[in-house]
Parts: structure tokens; sequence; C-alpha cells
């Protein structure tokens, strides 16, 4: 019997000891186990069970309880019929409070300390469940366990397990739908989930046999919804009773810049439902979707719940929102109507409202069906959101943009994440639309600590921004766990048009000597010219880079007038075929430097092989946005277009191997400013690929082995892949090899006939190892290695037990029996019967003739011992067996002493 056992036991025979064991035993239907952080390690720890009003003789003043740190106790109930406190030295005829459905609910609870941080399962367990249960066998005697997980982690906080508002006590109708929810709010905010668990027996395990309940009729359905917490069973087909089991587990993000969700507790609710053969439904509700709102903002919805005519349905609710300290929502509870039940949810929202969850809250409708009251649920997720930042506004300057709002009107905002991208996009957030979607193409270039914090540089990281595009920024404000309000308006602004801009980067000759690119920029045209004399000119730099350019490599010529300024020049020196180039001009008026472009650079395919295909990835690094690519490719002799995309990856399928294809791309781009073209062109270099198999073959199944080990000699087989693999494409084999367990494998043979599926080795040292095959095909591309498959050896060594030294050839020598079998070495030692050592080797053959080692003089006839270790090869290494025994010397014309 275990001590739980012991324990609880003990304390129900103290107040019913004139009860049999069966009696006293047979009426808990659920229950839960729920705690409190008091302070420190110290803990509320309360026990609530349900049970059948009829067995007042069952009833419990005390129960057991095991804190899951090695220490238990004997709690009291706390409550009686009255609603005061049970005293069980005064008087032991506490019944709890009488719920519904001949239900009554029990409270225990104690407080107490753990020794420090850890995890812990405090478990409650009684002797019995109630008689008859149909998905636990026998379950009269299987005892009532319920626990719950404490996780004691100061790096994540206090922490207390979440309440159960709405009590286990509702039954089903054959065939009609059953619902229940636990009406779990967490006192901490943190984030609920919810499963369906098997029940718990003697010791806290799962309980043999047990089933979950089934479903029949109308829809097969027997779940819970991780989210809400709602059991559906729709429906039950067979009468009963039915024990079922919900795991309530919480959830909190971690104070950590990776901030991962972790799991910091857990507590199981074990229920019984009993199913009658009535004819009722429940109850339903209008349905009401998510609810998003501004903080500061208020909440009023009318729920409505309603029933067949003639029906009384009772509506109730509970939720976070309910039980908050600072203005919480208000609910009447419980509200009662004929058919239909009407009542307002108010809630006036405040900025410490805003949380990155939403607020979930659970309604209950039950009807006055008879004999069994049915009942339904409805849960509202509320969002409360920071509110938009307001009042952007920004200004431009060299190479960077200044962006300013008016801060949070919540003043529990942390910071604030700044949005950008280039061009306007129209958009409005719609009610629940929080932060900024992906799908708008904006990215988070920053984010700026501090509530009063309203004021932002971007300069590209300290890169600078591009002349001739317009960045949009967006700011949204951030709280404390994580949570994001709704984006403000967008603010846009561009760099003022007053240095040149590049515009082209085109490979118009594709050579490793002789490449040629064409390169040309736009004049400012926000500059004053009377400031800027004549005469003008630029000069280009140059690297074989994608990202700088800081090599001189051409001075135009002197210009006298600004317009006459030539803005595209062409080099024909460049290596364009295996690599990028990057260009940055320099504009001057006389000797004074108007202004630099940005570094763009030509763009540059890459072409990687594959089986029929040819795989085109190219980039390029340039201040323009291209919005369309356009890929080129060489048919009889000349180049045509074959497909456009947006990516800057492409597939060509179809193709031959081994047969060169050429191809290049067409870029597409634009600056976003209005003074500049609408539309880039850029050409990339002319780029040659080769389509290959590099696909492996499949791979092969685990091979048969058959090993003969008293011949040395070891079968493999396996199966041809091709049969079962969709390239089928693999020709031969290679067969892998390793003599030990751990060591790397090694090519032991080549086969090079798909067909030839078999190998047979003779004459080995040792049978012992691994084998396991890949198969190659005609590019030599080789699969994995199959499932290895692996023999031991079968070692072989015995010693005789008599030998006759006297040099005539017969049986002169002491040695193993032969032949003996996989063996590395060994170590021997012999002795005489007074203990005194007269012969040692390492040679496993020994061949001993009888002299002793010591004295070079023939030992006596007599009984000799041994210690022999034998080193066997094994699959696992060298494997050390004792041998121990005697050996019977006699010589010629003697006889072996007795004694």
């Amino acid at each position: 019997m275990s001590n739980i056992y012991r324990l609880i036991i003990l304390s129900a025979i103290a107040g019913l000891s004139w009860l049999p064991e069966h009696s006293y035993a047979t009426h808990n239907r659920a229950g839960e186990i729920t705690y409190k952080r008091l302070n420190g390690t110290t803990y509320e720890i309360t026990i609530t069970t349900y049970t059948d009003v009829k067995s007042t003789q069952a009833d419990r003043c005390e129960l057991g309880i095991f804190f899951g740190d090695g220490k238990s106790d004997t709690i009291p109930r706390v409550n009686n019929e009255n609603g005061s406190p049970c005293n069980p030295s005064i008087n032991c005829d506490c019944r709890g409070d009488e719920i519904e459905n001949q239900i009554k609910k029990n409270i225990y609870s104690t407080r107490h300390t753990y020794a420090g941080p850890g995890e812990y399962f405090i478990t409650m367990e009684d002797p019995n469940r109630v008689d008859g249960i149909k998905n636990i066998p026998n379950s009269v005697s299987v005892p009532f366990t319920i626990r719950s997980r404490l996780i004691i982690d100061p790096s994540m906080g206090s922490n207390s397990s979440p309440t159960l508002n709405f009590a286990p006590v509702d039954q089903a109708c054959l065939c009609s739908p059953f619902y229940h929810n636990p009406g779990a709010v967490d006192p901490d905010g943190d984030s609920l989930s919810y499963s369906l668990d098997v029940c718990l027996g003697a010791n806290g395990a799962t309980i043999p046999g047990y089933e979950y309940p089934r479903a029949s009729c109308p829809k097969n359905t027997f779940s819970i919804d991780p989210r809400t917490g709602t059991l559906t069973w729709d429906g039950p087909g067979v009468q009963g009773q039915f024990n079922v089991c919900i795991l309530i587990t919480e959830w909190r993000k971690e104070n950590t810049p990776r901030g991962q969700t972790r799991m910091i507790g857990q507590v199981l609710r074990d229920m019984q439902v009993d199913v009658l053969g009535c004819r009722n439904q429940p109850p339903e509700f209008e349905e009401i979707q998510q609810i998003c709102v501004t903080a500061g903002d208020t909440i009023s919805e009318v729920i409505t719940a309603f029933d067949s005519p003639g029906e009384r349905v009772t509506l109730t609710g509970t939720g976070e929102p309910l039980l908050l300290i600072n203005s919480p929502a208000i609910f009447p509870n419980p509200v009662v109507g004929l058919d239909t039940v009407r009542s307002k949810f108010y809630w006036k929202t405040q900025c410490s409202h805003i949380n990155n969850s939403e607020y979930l809250t659970t309604f209950k409708a039950v009807d006055n069906g008879i004999p069994v009251e049915l009942v339904n649920f409805m849960t509202i997720g509320m969002r409360v959101v920071g509110p938009a930042v307001q009042n952007m506004r920004s200004s431009s300057g060299q190479n960077k943009i200044a962006i300013a709002w008016d801060p949070s009107r919540c003043t529990n905002a942390k910071g604030y994440e700044i949005y950008r991208k280039i061009d306007s996009t129209v958009w409005i957030p719609s009610n629940c639309e929080i932060g900024i979607p992906e799908s708008l193409g904006y990215t988070k270039i920053d984010y700026v600590e501090g509530y009063a914090t309203n004021y932002y540089e971007d300069d590209a990281k300290g890169k600078g921004l591009y002349h001739g595009q317009v960045y949009c920024y967006r700011i949204v404000a951030v709280y404390e766990d994580g949570a994001r309000g709704y984006a403000s308006e967008e603010i846009c602004n561009k760099l003022p048009f007053d240095v040149p801009i590049i515009n082209r980067s085109s490979v118009f000759q594709t050579s490793k000597t002789y490449g040629g690119d064409s390169i040309a920029f736009a004049k400012p045209q926000h500059i004053d010219l009377s400031k800027l004399p004549p005469p003008y000119s630029f000069k280009l730099y140059h690297s074989e880079s994608f990202e700088s350019a800081e090599n001189l490599i051409s001075e135009s010529p002197l210009f006298l007038r600004y317009e006459e300024i030539d803005t595209v020049f062409r080099i024909e020196t460049l290596n364009t075929l295996d690599g990028p180039n990057a260009f940055r001009f320099e504009l001057f008026s006389a000797d004074s430097l108007i202004g630099t472009t940005h570094v763009a650079s030509s763009i540059y395919l890459k072409i990687g092989p594959d089986d029929r295909k040819l795989h085109l990835e190219w980039k390029v690094e340039a201040p323009w946005y291209n919005f369309e690519h356009i890929i080129y490719k060489e048919i009889n002799g000349e180049f045509s277009p074959i497909d456009t995309t947006q990516d800057t990856v492409y597939v060509d399928s179809n193709l031959i191997n081994l047969k060169p294809y050429r191809y290049y791309v067409k870029t597409r781009g634009k600056y976003s400013i209005d003074e500049l073209p609408d539309t880039i062109i850029n050409l990339s270099q002319i780029q040659v690929g080769i389509p290959k198999d590099t696909i492996p073959p499949c791979v092969p199944e685990k091979p048969m082995i058959s090993s003969e080990c008293e011949l040395y000699r070891n079968k493999l087989s396996w199966q041809n892949p091709n049969p079962t693999c969709s390239y089928k494409d693999a020709v031969g084999y290679k067969v892998y090899f390793t003599p030990r367990v751990g060591l790397k494998y090694k090519v032991l043979e080549i086969k090079n006939d798909i067909n030839d599926t078999s190998s047979v080795f003779d004459e080995l040292e040792s049978v012992a190892g691994c084998y396991a095959i890949s198969a190659v095909d005609t590019f030599n591309n080789e699969s994995d290695l199959s499932e290895r498959v692996c023999v031991d050896n079968c070692p072989l060594y015995e010693l005789p037990n008599v030998f006759t030294p006297g040099k005539d050839g017969i049986n002169d020598f002491f040695h193993p029996i032969l032949p003996f079998r996989y063996i590395q070495d060994i170590e021997i030692h012999i002795f005489n019967r007074w203990g005194q050592e007269v012969f040692s080797t390492t040679d496993p053959h020994i061949n001993w003739d009888g002299t002793n080692l010591e004295t070079q003089k023939p030992c006596p006839t007599g009984v000799y011992f041994y210690v022999c270790n034998v080193n066997e090869i094994r699959l696992s290494g060298i494997n050390t067996v004792e041998l121990k025994g005697s050996v019977t010397l006699i010589r010629n014309g003697s006889t072996v002493p007795t004694n």
C-alpha cells in the first residue's frame, strides 16, 4: 500500500471507523488542485472536490496531500453548509456546499513553504471512485487522483495557478450535444491552453484501460478547444457515467531578448459526466466575433442566449476582465429569462489593460430541462490595443530623413518601432489589425526606447539614404509585455535632388579582359548654378564587387556649360565574366565637389547545374528599385525572353544534360521621385550553364546478411532501389563496412551492375562488422547510406585438461584445442598446487612444454591451475573473458599424486 493510500485511509477511518471501506470510498465525482503564491516560496494550496450529496456517510473532514517535495500532510475542509470553516477537532459533520444536481462542493486549504526553486507535482489520492464508470475498468477499485504542477522559477517571476470558476456539475442527455468549460481565469494574466488527458489512478499513474468517451451521434465529436477550453461531446451514444480529465496549462513569455514562451504550471480537472436517457437540446448563443478596442474606449455588448419556447435560461459569465482590480468589466451574474435571456457586458478599458494576449470571457447558459439541465458556452476574445501614434512629421537633410511624433497618450508605452518602405501605401488598419502586416512591404528599421522618445533620424545605419527615392514611415508603440499598438498614419519624404544620381550599370560585352559596361547618372536639379561656376567634370570610380567603388578609373573632359555634361560613360576593359562591377560618380564645379552618387553594381548572373534543369540566380546592388526581371535565353543563335519574374532566382527545366545553354537577365527598375525616368533598364553578363544530374539516387533499403561464423564467411544481399524510386537512374552500388560499432565506414566494394545485389566475403579474419549500401548514378551522384546491418563473431577458445610432455611427439604441449577462432591474444598464468607461478604467456597458442620458466627444470607430474584472460574480437570491440581451471601434467611412468 502506498504512503498516499495510508494517509488518506487513516484520515477517513478517523471519522468513519464504523463504515466498511467500500461504502465510504464511492463518492468522488470531480476535483482539482489550485495554488496561490503568498510570498517567497510559500503557497496557499487548495483542493476542491465535488461529491454526491447522498454520500453523507462519506464526507471528508480532512484529506491527505503530497506537496511534491517529499513532504505530505492532512489538511482540513474549510467550508460547510453554512459557509463557516470546518473544525474537525470540534465537529466533523462538515458537509460542504451543495451546488446543483445533488452535488456538493468541498474545499480543503493549507499553506506550504518549499525549500527553493524547482518543479513540484502536488497530488491528492482518495481510495476509490464512483462505481460503474463506463470508460474506467472496475472504476470502484481505481483511486481518484488529481494533480497540479507547480514550477518555482525566479527568472519567470511570481506565479499562481488559474482559478476554475465553472463547477463540473453538468449532465448530458443521450445523443444531445454536451458542453463543459472550466471557466479558468489566470490571476497573473498568463496565457492558458487546454487539452484532454488520461485520468490518473494509483500512485499518480495513468489508469490502465482508460478510454476517452465515445461520440456516436449525431456528429461523432469529442474534443476540446485548446484556446477557449470548451469541451464538446456531440453526442453521447450510451447512457451511464463517464470520466473526463482536462489539463489546463499556463504559458508565459521569458523576460529575455529572445522571449521564448515557456510552460509555467498546470492544473488537472478530473470530472464525471452522467449521461441520461432524456430528450433535451442545450441553449444557444447569438455569436459575437473577436472584439478589438483602442485603450480608453468602451466595450458594450449585449450577450444573448435562447432556448425552446417555455424554457427558462440562466446566464452567467466569468473571465479576466470581470476580475480586474482597475476598471473591471461589469456583467450581472446570474440573469434569468424565459425563452431568451439578455444581459449587457460593459467594460471601460484603460491603458493598463493593453496586453499582448486577448482577454477571454466565457458565458454559460443553462436551461431548466427535466431531468437534465443542459448547458452551452460562448467565449469572446477581447483585445485592448494601444492607440495609434499621432501627429507624424518629417524633414530631410543630407543623406538622412528625420521623423517626429507625439508620444502615445498611453504613458505605459515602453518604446516605439520604426517602419519604412519606398513609395506610399494607402492603408487604414482595420479594427483588429494590430501593428503592420508584412504584406504591406514595410521593413522594421529600428526601435527606440522610452515613452517620451519622439524623434528619430534615418540614415540607413550610417550608410546614407538614397537620393531619388520617396521614403515613407509608420510608427508603432510597444508596451511592457511586447504588445503593439495600432500603426500610425504614414509620413513620406525624400532627399533633395542636389547630388548626381546613378541610374545605369548595364553590361554590353561579356569578357574576362574586354568586358564592357555602360554607366550613367542624372545631374542634380535642386542646385543653384550661380554658386557653381564652370567648368564642370566628373570622375568615375570602380571596383570588382557589389558594394564599394574606390578605384579611380576615368576622368571626363571639362564641360563649359552645365547642360552639356555627358552623363553616359562606356568602359570596355573590364572583367564582366567572373564577377560584378561596381561604380560611383563624383561631379565637380571647377575644383569644388557638387556631389557623389551612391554605388551601383552591374547585375551578376550565376548558374547552377541540376538534372535536366539549370538554376539561375542573380544579384545587383543599386539605389533604385528593380520591379521586374526578364530572363533571356539563346535559342537557335538568338536571345529571346523566356519568362518574367519579380524574384532574383529562376529554374529552367526540360533541358538536355551536358548541353551548354546561354542566358542573360534584363531588369526594369525605377526611382520614386518624379524628376527621374519611370523605367531604368540594365543587363547582366551572358552566362553559360550546362545541366547535369546532381540528384543522388534513392537510398537502398536495409540489406540482409547471412553469416557463417564457423566458415569465416558473410553473405550480403539487398534490393535494387530503382523500381520504387522516382528517378530510377542508379547504375551501381558501393558497399561500406566498419569492423566495429562507432568506427568510420569505408568503401569495401564497388559494383557497376545495378542488378548485382549480393556480395560474398570469404576467408575473413573476423566476420564481425556492420555493412551499409549506397546507390550511384552515371554522374557519380551517390545516395546516403542505407540503414546498417551488423553481425558479430562467435569466438571459440577451449583448453584441455591433460597433457603428457615427453618429446615423443604426442600431446607434448599444453595448448588450446584447435582450431580456436576470433581471438586477438590472451594472458595466462599457470600455478602449481602451492601457488607458485610456473608459466605465463600472451601467445594464444600457449605451447607450454611443462618447463618451469624460472628454474628451467621440468615440472613434475601433477595438477596445475591456470587463470586465463581471453581477448575476443567482437563487434563492440575487444571483449575479455576470464577462464579458470586446471590441467594435469603426466610424465612417462609417473602417476598423479592424490594429495
